[in-house]
């Protein structure tokens, strides 16, 4: 039998796949009904926090509409002392489709897994790069 952290590893390990692959319906599947994404440094015109899984799917849906490509890389893997905390160092190509521009980035990632599911992510990226991809989103 599987161990929590490795469990939480496995699913780590899936939710980049589906984001590869643009699966944003079992990619939602992930998170709790009242998960939280924060942003330590977000660029301007994007929130530093976003609640509840309608919210992070909606708004997951609208970044990868944007995208004709994303790629990663997961360099490792940081097991905690709590088996319900994975870190991620990884990086991320893709492909902004209105404008042509390629989007690179690195990131390290905190993720807190409750009962199985993905209830705090706490993303650490350059806010500079990612403004490129938030300037290209399509307003509403």
């Amino acid at each position: 039998m599987a161990t929590t952290a490795t469990r939480n590893v496995d699913k780590v390990g899936r939710f980049f796949e589906f984001m590869h692959h643009k699966q944003i319906d079992q990619w939602g599947d992930l998170w709790a009904k009242d998960a939280r994404i924060m942003i330590a440094y977000p660029p301007d015109g994007f929130a530093s926090e976003i609640v509840g899984k309608d919210e992070i799917v909606a708004g997951f849906r609208q970044l990868f509409a944007n995208f004709e490509t994303y790629d990663y890389v997961v360099k490792a893997f940081y097991k905690t002392v709590n088996p319900e905390v994975i870190i991620v160092e990884w990086s991320v190509t893709a492909k902004i489709k209105s404008t042509g521009e390629s989007y690179e980035g690195d990131n390290i990632t905190v993720i807190r897994f409750a009962d199985g599911l993905i209830v705090e992510y706490h993303d650490y990226f350059n806010p500079a790069k990612f403004a490129r991809v938030v300037e290209a989103l399509p307003t509403t």
